[in-house]
C-alpha cells in the first residue's frame, strides 16, 4: 500500500514526506526500534519474528524512497539501519557494504555533519573487513581535514585515522602510517584544535577592526572591575578545557612512540611519492611531512619521547648522527623488537628495521668516501659483499644514493657522472681561483718590496744624520 500511495499520480511531495515520517515513527515503536530497545519479540501475527518483520519493512522503505530527493535523508538512515541488520544478523558484509556505497551522504544537506562522518567511517570499516582496498581512497576523500578539525569531532577524527592507518598498513606504506599516528597524537593532546582556534582568533580582529567607534567603547568598558572579573573566569575556564585526561595522555604517548617506530621503518621517498601516497587521506597542515630525515631530527627533540620512551629516543638519536651505528645500538634494537607491539612477533618489520640500519651506515660511508673497495665497505657496515651490493642497488633505485659499482675492480664510486658542461664550469672556477691567488701573491710581493725599500731608505737617512752629527 505504501508503494502504491508513493507512486500515485499527482501525489504531492509534502504528503510523501509525511507518510515516510509516519512510517519512521511506527518503525521506532516496533520491537528492536529506538523506543522499544533491542528486544527479541515476535509480532502480533506470531508468524514472522520481529527482526525479519523489521528487515522487510526497512527493505520496503528503502525501495520506495530511492531516487526521491525530498526524502533522501530518510532513505539514507533507512539504508544505514538495514545495512547494520544485514551485517549483524545475516552476516553478509558484502551486501551491507554495497548498500552503504550506493549512498552519497556528502550531498545530503539536511544530514548533520557528524552523522555524515560516522556513515563514511562505517563504509571504510566494511571495506577494510572485505579487504576491498581499491574503493577505500575514493571513500576516504569525502572527509576533509577541516571537517575533522572541529572540537566536537575529536573521537571521530581518532577513529578515522585508526582506520586509515590500517589501510596504509595493508599497503605497507610506513610513512603514511606514521603520519596517521602523528595525527592521533596531535588530536589527543589537543594541538590541532588549539592551532585551528588560533587561526580563527587571528581572523576575528580583521572583521572587527572596521568598527573603530565600537573599539573605543569596548576598551573603556573592559577596564571596569566587572569585566575584569568576567575575563578572569573565562581564562580559568580555558585553562580547565586544555587539561588532558589520563586516557588521552596515554593514547598520545602510544601514538608518538608508534610514529617514531614507523618513521624508522619507512623507506627513503621523494616528496612526490609521499604526496601520491597521502593524497587519499585528510591529513591536516600541522602534520605535513615529506622528508624522512627532517622528521627524525624533529622527533629527537620531542619531550614525550625523551622522558617516556628512552629506548626509542636512543635509536632516534643514533639515526641523527653521522656515525656507523649498527654495533652501537644493537642492544636497544633487540630490546625494542621484543617490547614494542609493532615489532614483536613480526619478522618482516624487524628485517625492515635492520635494512634501515644498513642503509644509514651506507649513507654515512658515502659521505666520507668518494670511492671505496666493496669488501672494505661490507666490513664497515657489517654485511656480506652480496648483501652490501644489494643494498646499494636498492638505494640507487630509490634515488636515496648516488653510486656506481665497478665489479671488475671491486670498487664502489659514490660520485655522479658529470656532464661536459659541468666539467668546464668547474675548470673555469678553478682557473678563476688560481688567478685570484696569483694576483693576491703578486700584490703581497709588491707590498713587501715597498716596505723593504722604505726600511732601507730610512736606515740610510739615519746613517747620514749620524755622520753629520759626528762632523
Amino acid at each position: 500500500k505504501l508503494e502504491f500511495l508513493m507512486k500515485r499520480r499527482g501525489q504531492m511531495k509534502q504528503v510523501q514526506s509525511g507518510m515516510i515520517a509516519e512510517c519512521a515513527k511506527a518503525l521506532d515503536e516496533l520491537p528492536g526500534g529506538k523506543k522499544q530497545g533491542q528486544r527479541e519479540e515476535t509480532d502480533n501475527a506470531g508468524d514472522v519474528p520481529s527482526s525479519e518483520a523489521r528487515t522487510q519493512i526497512l527493505t520496503q522503505l528503502v525501495h520506495v524512497t530511492e531516487g526521491k530527493i525530498h526524502v533522501e535523508l530518510e532513505h539514507a538512515r533507512f539504508s544505514v539501519e538495514l545495512a547494520h541488520i544485514v551485517e549483524t544478523q545475516q552476516g553478509s558484509k558484502r551486501e551491507a557494504a554495497n548498500m552503504l556505497n550506493e549512498l552519497q551522504v556528502e550531498t545530503i544537506t539536511q544530514m548533520p555533519r557528524l552523522e555524515k562522518i560516522e556513515i563514511i567511517l562505517e563504509q571504510i570499516r566494511l571495506l577494510l573487513d572485505l579487504n576491498d582496498l581499491i574503493r577505500i581512497p575514493s571513500v576516504s576523500r569525502k572527509v576533509s581535514y577541516r571537517a575533522l578539525a572541529k572540537k566536537d569531532c575529536k573521537d571521530l577524527k581518532i577513529r578515522y585515522f585508526e582506520l586509515m592507518g590500517e589501510y596504509f598498513q595493508r599497503q605497507k606504506q610506513y610513512f603514511c602510517m606514521a603520519r596517521c599516528e602523528h595525527e592521533i597524537y596531535l588530536t589527543a593532546l589537543g594541538t590541532a584544535e588549539q592551532v585551528e582556534q588560533n587561526e580563527s582568533d587571528e581572523r576575528a580582529p580583521t572583521a572587527t577592526a572596521r568598527k573603530n567607534t565600537h573599539l573605543v567603547k569596548s576598551d573603556a568598558a573592559s577596564s571596569s572591575p566587572t569585566n575584569n572579573a568576567t575575563k578572569k573566569k573565562t581564562d580559568e575556564k580555558k585553562v580547565v578545557d586544555l587539561v588532558i585526561s589520563p586516557e588521552m595522555e596515554k593514547r598520545a604517548l602510544t601514538s608518538i612512540s608508534n610514529c617514531a617506530v614507523l618513521i624508522l621503518l619507512s623507506e627513503h621517498l621523494t616528496a612526490k611519492e609521499v604526496d601520491d601516497q597521502a593524497e587519499c587521506c585528510a591529513f591536516s597542515p600541522q602534520s605535513t611531512q615529506s622528508d624522512r630525515s627532517k622528521w627524525i631530527a624533529e622527533l629527537q627533540n620531542n619531550k614525550n619521547l625523551t622522558h617516556e620512551a628512552h629506548t626509542i629516543h636512543t635509536i632516534i638519536k643514533a639515526f641523527n648522527s653521522n656515525d656507523l651505528i649498527r654495533e652501537e645500538i644493537n642492544q636497544p634494537i633487540n630490546e625494542l623488537s621484543q617490547s614494542n607491539p609493532l615489532l614483536a612477533n613480526n619478522a618482516d618489520r624487524q628485517a625492515d628495521l635492520n635494512m634501515r640500519l644498513s642503509e644509514h651506515d651506507i649513507l654515512v660511508a658515502a659521505s666520507s668516501f668518494s670511492r671505496v673497495k666493496i669488501a672494505r665497505l661490507a666490513e664497515l657496515v657489517a654485511l656480506s659483499e652480496a648483501d652490501c651490493e644489494k643494498f646499494i642497488m636498492t638505494m640507487v633505485n630509490a634515488k636515496a644514493l648516488v653510486a656506481k659499482i665497478d665489479r671488475i675492480d671491486g670498487l664502489v664510486v659514490f660520485q655522479r657522472r658529470k656532464k661536459a658542461s659541468e666539467d668546464v664550469q668547474e675548470w673555469n672556477k678553478a682557473v678563476e681561483k688560481v688567478s685570484h691567488l696569483i694576483d693576491k701573491a703578486a700584490h703581497l710581493v709588491v707590498k713587501e718590496r715597498m716596505l723593504q725599500r722604505i726600511g732601507a731608505a730610512q736606515a740610510q737617512q739615519a746613517a747620514a744624520q749620524a755622520a753629520a752629527a759626528l762632523e
